[in-house]
């Protein structure tokens, strides 16, 4: 998704990084494997290429780029902040012409941008109020605001403790003459259920129950078990496809310097690195639930034979 919301552009420092150099050289292979695909007219995929490659390395020339493909795929608001924060950025690197250059863009495309506003009823502002767009918070300073937004189809959700949860598709059209008003109503109170009386306990736990209640745990155990197999299972599964991630980055990689590899390998082999890593945690908890579910079955209590009341029992003869 790619949107405007509130533009505040910060272009704050970023921390030291060990591996600067490494990200430096994938934002550069990533900007010129963006340019072949561009060139190609292929801009759906040339665009997330160039945003990797400005949160690698932010660079004036990438952001223009981004900006220029963005505008061409026809999602204005996107070129538009592209455009703008590479003005903030060259002003910061006293490169004039450059700024110009993207003020310039960014005030070509202003005219051409939908505008949406959020109109959230009042009855709305209790704690945990949220508002997301397509999963992205809408903050509660936007609220009232004419913000530029893509062309496209969003899901709105509106949410809030102890009140109903509220869904809308919001349909953004590539032209508007005004802003697109989206009205956000009260959310309604949860009701609120008659809690029931709590049980009496029995003060003695005859054989029957104790058979029940022994049951029951054997069949928990028995599902909490076959949940921690299958994770288990699931666990090789994703090794199994961690291994073949691996194998095929190989294959794009320098046989001298297996650390040299094209874009698409590197990107295979963090694929691989992920699913690895995902695997380990799988077959951790697969473990803990297959035991847990173990210790269920073996203890659960054993259901008595018969019992009996009353009864003295005398042991000797009686003549």
């Amino acid at each position: 998704m790619s949107c405007a919301l509130g533009m505040s552009i910060a272009l704050a420092p970023r921390p030291a990084r060990a591996d600067a150099a490494a990200d430096k050289a994938a934002a550069e292979a990533l900007y010129q494997l963006a340019q072949q695909l561009m060139s190609a007219g292929d801009y759906a995929n040339a665009c997330p290429k160039l945003d990797a490659s400005n949160s690698l390395d932010p660079g004036v020339g990438t952001l223009l780029l981004l900006g220029d493909c963005q505008e061409k795929l026809g999602k204005l608001a996107g070129a538009w902040a592209a455009f703008r924060e590479a003005a903030q950025l060259a002003e910061s690197r006293n490169d004039a012409e450059r700024a110009r250059l993207a003020e310039v863009r960014a005030a070509a495309l202003k005219p051409r941008l939908v505008y949406v506003v959020y109109k959230v009823a009042a009855g709305n502002d209790v704690a945990g109020f949220e508002l997301r767009l397509s999963g992205a918070l809408v903050s509660k300073g936007s609220w009232g605001v004419g913000l530029p937004l893509d062309p496209g189809r969003y899901e709105l959700v509106a949410s809030a403790p102890n009140r109903e949860t509220w869904h809308s598709t919001l349909e953004v059209p590539t032209k508007l003459a005004g802003p697109l008003v989206v009205q956000v109503p009260v959310l309604r109170a949860v009701p609120v259920r008659a809690s029931s009386p709590p049980a009496a306990t029995p003060s003695r736990m005859t054989g029957d129950s104790q058979s029940s209640n022994g049951s029951a745990q054997k069949t928990w155990g028995v599902v909490v078990g076959a949940v921690g197999a299958a994770a288990l299972i699931g666990s090789g599964v994703i090794a199994f496809l961690a291994s073949q991630k691996n194998s095929d980055s190989k294959d794009r990689c320098d046989r001298a310097n297996p650390n040299l590899c094209d874009p698409q390998g590197l990107e295979q082999r963090k694929d691989a690195q992920d699913l690895a890593r995902i695997s380990t945690f799988v077959g951790i908890g697969g473990a803990v639930v297959l035991a847990g579910g173990t210790v269920l079955y073996l203890t659960a209590p054993r259901a008595e034979t018969g019992h009996v009341t009353g009864l003295s029992l005398r042991v000797g003869a009686s003549f």
